[in-house]
């Protein structure tokens, strides 16, 4: 039999060798030509993703300005930013600046009357604020800023210098659009330039100056060589025309200082790589942009990829040895080695799972009658598959079942007996069970002790909770040395102090909640326990305790605790904490003594136009930043609201201040939604013992009170900038939608001869008067099809959020009353308040015939513009129901004309 059985493994053995043999074959082959093929497909890809993060690096750039430009201008065309208002200009210019600090070196404006205002970086990266009027006699006059960006001290003045000269005011003048100046040698850095300008007209259509963002090359430079670096390559952008170097990879200059100190640019042709140069020319000849060039030892891969835009008309040119993608090759060829073997194994495994299940009820039959011989009666062979060993195994079967029957009858007899002595067994068993289930089914744990202190019983919870496996660990152990020997200071426990001890040979019954239990594994929780003695006969013979895991309880006191001194937004003490503190910490010891008071400001504007939960991290971000600046021995405090109190022991007056001076540094970098978080602060210092602690948080929170008084109205004024920004960010359409209402609203105050402030305020009516819709969901903004009654719902609150931005504003609170009434109707149905008729406020009654004419002829995202005729159908069709019917007529026969 074990013969057979060899010789059936000898042939499966060989047949497999053979199949595998001409599997291998045909698997290499394959290997071989998927190398070939990937090796080709590899130097194209890594050419291609090369070139394309050098363009996107490039589209960045050259986007920026332009973008810049694009931002800024409605702004100066509307006049938002008043150009002749000093303080405005100045920290708009400056603010732009700060914004963009490593890309943009400045930032301008030239009129047609020859004046020039800007902002700048100097060579040590400082702000410097530009000004050239005629206050200035056609000089170019630079100022330092301050911390708020307006103009500090003069740093520097220029020959008399005329912006209408330059090249990029002359181009955009000329192709009266956004354009690129040609490059040029910047005047003050040793660097190539680019301005990107664009020509701002008046309603009119006058030209009324030039923008003008301003950009160094030399940062392309750096941006080739760190794409390229590791890969020994390079790459080089030229302008296509001259073929004059705007940027390289390999450090070359890019023009040079002639004798005459002119400045020229380098050429192509006048650098050293021949290969580069070759491709060029060839280029131009013939407009081919890709080259394999040999040298000795070395092959390289040449593209050239043309950028084209607004005027650019660059070329780019790479430079990559084959060398580099030798990696990436191997590594393909190991991936298709490593598919190769696995295939070869999946088919081995295949195979082998095919000869078992062919061979497999051949062994299983051999098995059990091996078994069978051996005494095991109760063996059956299974049944496979019916066929010839499938048979076989049926007669075997049949053969065994007749043999079993004949031994099964002198066996019962003997298992009867046996089984009734089973079941006596089983039910002494039982009790003891139920006993022991008892025990283990209550929560608390429960163990005894004999007199001895040992232990004589413990249930499953005891076992649990101590981290023991089964009770044969404690029973026979004394328990107060296992369990209770030491505080959880680590203090021991004398026998002789021990409750549960004194329980047992005093027969006193103990009650405990401030001591511990130890776990096996050394570690320890607090426990309420119960002891009780147990008595037999009128003897104590032991004693009972039961206890339990108080740790949450503990947790939830301490927690409690520690919420009663903190706040829970910010994590910072309490008003509580900081009452009684302060009474702590007015002590002689710990002169001098400094608070500093601060308020956070316009957190209300931030909650109105953001929500409570923005609100909310701009809350956490300040506390935050004072805990930052702050020592481990000062105190910061959430004193309620937006303001917090820092307690400084042995904190004189020079050190507070520069405590302040760090917390208004490091707020400049904080932002939350785009917004700059904002700190008032003021401070008062105890020198003496009889001073007064009261009286030094009072004057410190007048201080405080002060500065808010005199920083709060540009705070508030950026978040308003702000806000509209974020609203015309949202929807493209809203941007364009407000400027057109404005120079509607414009031209209607002077249609109906109103004065110039009520003109002025008109129009800025229509550029604020959606500010609310800072509040609604973009998606509902967005939304195609009609609106749900929720959706709407949320809609019509964005003149009343508009009203509480507006209204907690100096200088806008009169333009948040005709804000909120914009959507009131002539006829009662409107709202927020349902208003009527001449109830409605004259100027809100122009911004409606305003707002609703604008989103007819321009339409919506779920509605198509209509026609001019059809809006002033639309408009007469309302007149008297929606609208003014005097001021519908105005509108149409004065301002739509």
């Amino acid at each position: 039999m074990e013969k057979k059985r060899i010789s059936m493994k000898v042939i499966i053995i060989i047949t497999f060798i053979l199949i595998m043999v001409v599997t291998f074959s045909i698997i290499w082959f394959i290997v071989f030509i998927n190398w070939k093929t990937s090796k080709d497909n590899i130097i194209s890809e890594m050419e291609q993703q090369t070139n394309t993060v050098i363009i996107n690096k490039i589209e960045s750039l050259i986007n920026l300005p332009i973008t810049i430009n694009e931002e800024n201008s409605n702004l100066l065309k509307n006049n938002i930013i008043g150009i002749h208002n000093k303080k405005e200009r100045e920290q708009f210019f400056a603010g732009v600046i700060k914004t963009y600090s490593n890309e943009v070196y400045s930032f301008s404006y030239g009129t047609e009357k020859g004046e020039y205002y800007g902002a700048r970086r100097n060579q040590n990266n400082e702000i410097e604020i530009i000004e050239n009027d005629a206050a200035t006699q056609g000089h170019s006059f630079y100022y330092s800023t301050k911390q708020d960006l307006t103009s500090d001290k003069l740093v520097d003045k220029t020959d008399v210098f005329d912006p209408r000269g330059r090249d990029w005011y002359k181009m955009a003048k000329e192709e009266k659009k956004p354009v690129f100046s040609p490059i040029y040698k910047h005047f003050v850095m040793d660097d190539l330039a680019l301005s990107a300008a664009y020509p701002i007209y008046d309603s009119k259509g006058n030209l009324e100056g030039v923008l003008g963002t301003h950009i160094i090359l030399g940062n392309i430079n750096k941006y080739l060589k760190n794409i390229l670096k590791g890969k020994n390559a390079s790459a080089y952008i030229i302008e296509m025309n001259t073929g004059d170097l705007v940027a390289n990879s390999m450090e070359q200059a890019n023009f040079k200082v002639a004798t005459d100190s002119q400045i020229k640019r380098i050429n192509i042709n006048e650098i050293k790589d021949k290969l580069i140069v070759n491709a060029f020319r060839y280029y131009k000849s013939n407009k081919q942009n890709n080259f394999i060039s040999k040298i000795p030892g070395e092959k390289y891969h040449i593209k050239l990829t043309k950028y084209d835009k607004d005027g650019l008309n660059w070329l780019i040119i790479t430079s990559i040895p084959e060398s580099q993608f030798a990696s990436l090759i191997s590594y393909s060829f190991r991936l298709s080695v490593i598919f190769s073997i696995a295939a070869l194994i999946i088919a081995m495994i295949v195979y082998m799972k095919s000869a078992d299940m062919i061979f497999k009820p051949i062994y299983n039959l051999i098995n059990i009658t091996e078994e069978f011989t051996r005494g095991n009666f109760n063996i059956r062979a299974k049944f496979y598959r019916n066929d010839e060993i499938g048979k076989l195994s049926t007669a075997f079967n049949q053969m065994a079942e007749r043999i079993y029957n004949l031994i099964h009858n002198l066996e019962e007899n003997v298992r009867i007996r046996t089984k009734e002595l089973e079941r006596a067994n089983i039910s002494l068993k039982n009790r003891e069970d139920d006993l022991r289930l008892l025990l283990d089914s209550t929560a608390e744990a429960i163990y005894g002790v004999g007199l001895d202190g040992n232990c004589t019983f413990c249930n499953a919870s005891c076992l649990r909770m101590l981290k023991y496996e089964n009770q044969d660990e404690l029973i026979g152990k004394t328990m107060h040395w296992l369990i209770h020997y030491k505080n959880a200071d680590g203090v021991s426990i004398p026998l002789d102090e021990c409750r549960v001890h004194n329980a047992l040979t005093k027969g006193e019954y103990t009650h405990a909640v401030d001591e511990v239990y130890y776990r096996s594994d050394g570690t320890f929780f607090p426990v309420e326990y119960f002891s009780h003695p147990q008595y037999r006969e009128g003897k104590i013979v032991g004693a009972v305790v039961t206890f339990m895991d108080i740790t949450d309880r503990k947790n939830s006191e301490e927690e409690i605790l520690y919420l009663s001194y903190h706040d829970q937004l910010t994590g910072l003490y309490n008003r509580r904490y900081f009452d009684n503190e302060l009474i702590v910490i007015d002590s002689e010891i710990n002169l001098p003594i400094t608070i500093i008071m601060a308020d956070m400001n316009g957190l209300k504007l931030i909650n109105d136009s953001f929500g409570h939960v923005v609100g909310d991290q701009a809350l956490k971000k300040t506390a935050e930043l004072l805990t930052r600046v702050c020592k481990n021995s000062d105190i910061v405090v959430r004193h309620g609201g937006d303001e917090f109190v820092i307690i400084l022991p042995k904190t004189d007056g020079l050190e507070a201040e520069q405590i302040i001076e760090q917390i208004n540094n490091r707020a400049l970098d904080e932002k939350i939604h785009s917004i700059n978080i904002s700190i008032s602060l003021g401070y008062q210092t105890k020198n003496h013992p009889d001073e007064d602690i009261t009286e030094i948080y009072k004057k410190a929170e007048a201080h405080m009170y002060k500065q808010k008084l005199d920083k709060s109205p540009a705070i508030k004024r950026k978040i308003i900038d702000t806000i509209i920004n974020t609203v015309n960010e949202k929807n493209e359409f809203e941007a364009i939608h407000s400027v057109r209402v404005s120079e509607l609203c414009e031209k209607m105050g002077e249609a109906l001869g109103l004065s110039n402030n009520k003109i002025e305020l008109l129009k800025k009516l229509g550029y604020f008067h959606d500010i609310g819709k800072i509040s609604i969901n973009e998606e509902i903004l967005y939304k195609q099809g009609k609106l749900t009654e929720v959706e709407w719902k949320s809609v019509m609150c964005h003149s009343e959020i508009g009203y509480r931005i507006l209204s907690t504003v100096n200088g806008m609170a009169e333009m948040a009353e005709f804000v909120l009434a914009h959507h009131e109707r002539w006829d009662g149905s409107g709202y927020p308040k349902g208003l009527k008729g001449m109830d409605i406020p004259f100027l809100s009654r122009i911004i409606a015939i305003a707002d609703a004419y604008d989103a007819m002829t321009s339409g919506r995202s779920y509605k198509a513009p209509i026609t001019k005729e059809a809006a002033v159908m639309e408009l007469k069709r309302n007149a008297g129901t929606q609208f003014d019917p005097e001021l519908v007529t105005e509108f149409i026969e004065k301002v739509l004309v």
